[in-house]
């Protein structure tokens, strides 16, 4: 029979059975001294044997001994038995108790099963007492909420939810408090003004504020190299159809900046003295200042569209007034209201791409001069020139911006010889600025003869000039070529020399020169220097030594 049963404060899950065994013919089994049986114990939907489903437990019941004395056996089912007693008696109030029993003489033998099965009543469902509605308390599912031993509640589903069933609303402090909501700790809270602290913010959808939205954490305003940001998703929007202002809390020359993801900062606002920097992290140090990060990038382009009319740039004056710009077609005017000079507090170079002219006009029928107020060569509108106000024919000024070093492979770098006359005309380099030109024998293998140029020469004249090989050396022409033709290798050259053309650091002039003196000025990169040794015949000027993307400017007399 069932042992009585009651509810405690802490409800054990197990319910006692005790039982009397006989044999056949009625007697008492297991004697006075108690001998050992095998027992399983199983519930079941009903009393007969064979029949119904298992309750508990899941799997076939697991054997346990115990023993039995003058035909008793008492079992705390749940505690004496293997099984765990997991069985819910709120589910249903018929249940029925199946035992099977076997000898033991050190293992179980073959067990018999005693029928009818028993119902359990009353003493077994008092386990319902340790339950509401059948569920226990606990965190998991199917659980009654219960508070740990600092009155907290900790739920253990992997992603457990709070729901207000259909439209209701959720309330959190709802009843007068006070306090703050906090979620995981005091750096993210929602205080009973409605005021919400978070320590990051991310969103994937919008964020609404109908007043101001302030973006701060411990120490001031939140950009790249604070612990705390703000990542959008989607679009940060400012207000609606009104105009609405981004706002330091505090001025400083730093105030706000536009960084990369990796935290480098390459926009900086300055809300002390309203300016902006592009470029880099420090404090910008004009209104608009623009520092390129690297060699290669270009600091700042205008670009115009397509039929662009406007001017691309304009500088103006406090009034308003254009001090200077530049119209679509990159044309610059400088000083057309009221500025009557251009100066540099340095020297001033003005140059053309691929050595193309320079035009330098007046914008009506004045002059242009070059020089000083007292020595100067001026050139009116019609053209006519005067050299301290003295009319003249006779003087110029060539100009050699950006010269290569002299390069003995520069205009040809290999011709192969073949023993007859060979006339080179293709794979030809032209000189960068008029210029002589020299002739190597890389060989060494006895060839001579001469190597004849032809092209056209510093004043624009067509000529040849013929240079004599120097057998495994490197010699050098007297006429300074603007561009090369053709180059003929005569019949003495040996099948197995190789022959270069190159250029030297002779620059020709573009007018003919009457004498030594008649070189009176060069300029090496925006510096007077000593003029040269200079060939009169030839018209050229010896640099000796050029480096590359040297200027030079001769004044002379033809």
């Amino acid at each position: 029979m069932p042992r009585v049963s009651f509810a405690a404060a802490g409800v054990p899950k197990a319910f006692s059975y005790q039982g009397r065994l006989y044999d056949a013919s009625g007697n008492l089994l297991g004697g006075s001294s108690g001998t050992t049986y095998c027992f399983k114990f199983s519930l079941w939907d009903g009393a007969t044997v064979g029949a119904g489903s298992r309750l508990w437990p899941a799997s076939s019941p697991t054997a346990a001994q115990l023993s039995v004395r003058n035909g008793v056996f008492s079992a705390n089912i749940g505690i004496d038995t293997p099984d765990a007693l997991t069985y819910n008696f709120y589910d249903s109030d018929t249940v029925y108790l199946q035992v099977e029993v076997a000898t033991y003489a050190g293992s179980c033998g073959s067990y018999e099963t005693l029928s009818p099965r028993k119902q359990l009543v009353a003493a077994p469902y008092a386990i319902n007492s340790g339950t509401v509605g059948g569920a226990a308390a606990g965190t998991g599912a199917g659980n009654v909420l219960k508070l740990d031993g600092s009155g907290n509640i900790n739920l253990s589903a992997s992603s457990p939810q709070v729901n207000a069933t259909g439209s209701n609303a959720l309330t959190l402090q709802g009843g007068g408090g006070t306090g703050d909501v906090q979620f995981f700790n005091s750096s993210n809270k929602i205080t009973s003004s409605g005021a919400a602290t978070v320590a990051s913010l991310s969103v994937t959808g919008s964020i609404t504020a109908g007043a101001d939205l302030s973006l701060l954490n411990g120490s001031g305003i939140v950009t790249a190299s604070n612990a705390s940001d703000i990542a959008v998703n989607g679009w940060l929007k400012l207000g609606s159809s009104s105009a609405k202002t981004i706002r330091p809390a505090a001025d400083s020359t730093t105030a706000l900046s536009f960084a990369t993801s990796g935290g480098t900062k390459f926009v900086v606002l300055d809300s002390t003295n309203q300016r902006v920097g592009i470029g880099s992290a420090s404090a910008p140090v004009a209104q608009l200042h623009v520092q390129t990060t690297a060699v290669g990038t270009v600091g700042l382009i205008v670009q115009a569209i397509s039929g662009q009319t406007a001017d691309l740039e304009r500088w103006l004056d406090s009034t308003g007034g254009v001090l200077a710009s530049v119209d679509a077609s990159g044309g610059a005017l400088f000083g057309s209201v009221s500025t009557t000079s251009l100066t540099s507090s340095g020297a001033l170079a003005i140059s053309s791409a691929s050595n193309g002219n320079i035009t330098i006009y007046p914008n009506g029928s004045g002059s242009v001069k070059i020089g000083s107020a007292s020595n100067n060569i001026t050139i009116d509108a019609s053209g006519a020139q005067t050299n301290n106000g003295t009319a003249s024919t006779d003087r110029s000024v060539d100009y050699f911006p950006n010269v290569s070093a002299a390069d003995p492979a520069a205009v040809h770098a290999a011709i192969t010889c073949t023993g007859g006359t060979l006339v080179v005309s293709t794979g030809i380099t032209q000189p960068d600025v008029p210029r002589t030109l020299s002739i190597t024998d890389t060989t060494g293998d006895g060839t001579n003869g001469q190597v004849t140029v032809s092209g056209v020469l510093a004043d624009g004249s067509s000529s040849s000039e013929n240079i004599t090989i120097t057998d495994g050396g490197i010699s050098h022409g007297q006429k300074a070529f603007a561009s090369v033709a053709s180059i003929t290798l005569p019949a003495s050259c040996a099948s197995t020399s190789t022959i270069s053309v190159g250029t030297d650091d002779k620059l020709g002039l573009s007018n003919p020169l009457h004498g030594q003196n008649t070189v009176y000025k060069v300029n090496k990169n925006a510096t007077d220097i000593a003029v040269p040794t200079v060939n009169t015949t030839t018209s050229t000027v010896d640099f000796s030594t050029i480096t590359t993307s040297d200027a030079f400017s001769v004044w002379y007399k033809y």
